[in-house]
């Protein structure tokens, strides 16, 4: 019996430490399976992270360069078109007002001189270039500059012409003269004396100016720059 025993007790022991045993193994595969998961998990979050990214910066940035160009494109559009159109219209005012002038004066003087050979038929007119002095005593004595200027009624068009027509009616022959600058317009006077030669007059001021091929036209140590170019592209003179 003791023998029996003996190899019972001996089984059983063998039995209890390979279950001890085996419940080591089990906890221990366990322990490293989720070791193996966690780092799997962390190794594949890096990796699935960096590379998505790396995508999700390379389909931002092509949607926010498409979606940046077409907006600035459209922007740009606007701003360029509307200031190209404020240059042009500036353009084709100053072409305009030229054009109209020149060729608006030069009809109303053919019809004015029919219309005044008409009317004034045995009277007639003669007209001279004045002396320095005599222009002079005409530019006090004139009062077109006491007129008030209007942007809709009566502007430097009106000024010259007024100027000129008491010029003529005093006998003496003057020039209105079309001024151009590179996007406006300006109408001033002339007389050609004949001891002094070519002199220009502002008829808004009485003042006698100097009209300079690219050269401002205002004189600075008198006005303010205006809020435009005023340097002087060309002229004409109609007399």
């Amino acid at each position: 019996m003791s023998n029996k025993k003996l190899v019972i007790g001996t089984i059983l022991g063998v039995l209890l430490v390979a279950t001890l045993i085996g419940l080591a193994v089990s906890e221990y595969f366990k322990l490293e399976v989720q070791a193996g998961y966690d780092k799997g998990c962390s190794e594949g979050y890096s990796e699935g992270h960096s590379e998505g990214l790396s995508e999700g910066y390379d389909q931002g940035f092509l949607v926010g360069n498409s979606t940046g160009y077409q907006t600035g494109n459209s922007s740009g559009y606007e701003s360029g078109y509307d200031h190209a159109y404020d240059i042009a219209y500036n353009e084709g005012h100053l072409q305009g007002f030229t054009d109209g002038n020149t060729l608006g004066y030069e009809e109303g003087y053919d019809s004015g001189y029919s219309q005044g050979l008409d009317d004034g038929a045995g009277h007639g007119y003669t007209v001279r270039d004045p002396t320095y002095q005599e222009a002079l005593q005409f530019i006090n004595d004139d009062r077109t500059d006491a007129n008030q200027y209007d942007d809709e009624t009566y502007t430097c068009a009106n000024f010259a012409a007024d100027f000129k027509n008491n010029a003529f009616k005093e006998g003496f022959q003057s020039g209105y003269v079309i001024i151009e600058f590179p996007v406006w317009g300006h109408a001033i006077v002339c007389f050609n004396t004949i001891d002094r030669g070519l002199i220009f007059i502002e008829p808004q001021a009485d003042e006698i100016v100097s009209l300079r091929l690219g050269y401002v036209y205002w004189d600075r140590t008198i006005y303010e720059a205006p809020d435009y170019d005023d340097t002087v592209v060309r002229y004409i003179i109609v007399w």
